[in-house]
């Protein structure tokens, strides 16, 4: 229960990291100073952040025998449902975090907004895994994935509604609370439904996570460019979220489903 709690404050980092980020960007730009001093800016913070890491990290970690006999890997098919669904994740939540500044930065005069976004998605995104592995002790976890995800899915479908700041803070609180306990969790059901080793469910669903973040930003900057606006782009995150969401379940959920319409 131990290492359990440690991997749930690993993830609070996130949002504690977006909230640290923003800040200090937002602090810098008020000053005046250009992008490039940003950079420096938090390449030093964070290489200071680094060195707790260093300090407290057990310097005897466990090794696993290596005379212990290997598990023979086995790709079920729900691994295999999982692994797109955190493929589909990887584009619908990136295209969000990549051109959400964007989108309020033409939507709203003042720069104020741009980073204050940020900070209501850093702020919610610290308790977020919390508050979802709590939710899980009530319900299986390929459910509260479904609804992880659709929390992402929500938030972004918010964004249609244009330069409307209730309705964009609303967007943000929802991907603050949706994205960093799916990313945490997600992982924890992978490994459940792989048969073999640990490390290898890891590597396949952070590959295909991977490639979805690249997908995202690309295919939807294409779409932008040639439309001039991002409402398609939206709708493509929300489609991909979507699809993701219902990935997530568990395959032997539909085979209990019957339609019995002409009964």
């Amino acid at each position: 229960s131990y290492n359990k709690s440690l991997q749930l404050i690993h993830f609070c980092g996130i949002g504690l990291g977006i909230v640290i980020g923003t800040s200090v960007i937002w602090v810098i730009s008020v000053i005046g100073n250009l992008w490039n001093d940003q950079w420096i800016v938090i390449g030093i913070i964070g290489i200071i952040l680094c060195i707790p890491i260093i300090m407290f990290t057990p310097k005897n970690l466990d090794v696993l025998n290596s005379k212990s006999i290997p598990i023979k890997v086995k790709l079920k098919a729900n691994f295999i449902t999982i692994s797109f669904g955190y493929f589909f994740f990887g584009i619908g939540y990136i295209i969000f975090g990549t051109f959400i500044s964007a989108m309020v930065k033409s939507s709203f005069e003042s720069s104020f907004f741009q980073y204050f976004s940020w900070v209501i998605v850093g702020l919610f995104a610290i308790p977020s895994v919390i508050i979802w592995d709590w939710v899980a002790k009530k319900i299986s976890r390929d459910l509260l994935l479904f609804f992880s995800c659709s929390t992402v899915t929500l938030g972004i479908s918010f964004l249609f509604f244009g330069n409307n700041l209730f309705f964009l803070l609303i967007s943000c609180v929802l991907y603050g609370l949706g994205v960093p306990g799916s990313v945490a969790l997600v992982l924890v059901e992978g490994k459940k439904r792989f048969i073999g080793s640990i490390n290898v469910s890891i590597a396949i669903m952070t590959t295909t996570f991977s490639i979805g973040q690249i997908f995202g930003p690309y295919i939807s900057g294409i779409i932008i460019d040639f439309e001039n606006n991002y409402y398609s782009s939206i709708l493509l995150a929300m489609v991909c979220m979507i699809i993701s969401s219902f990935l997530m379940l568990e395959p032997k959920r539909f085979k209990e489903v019957k339609f019995d319409f002409f009964k």
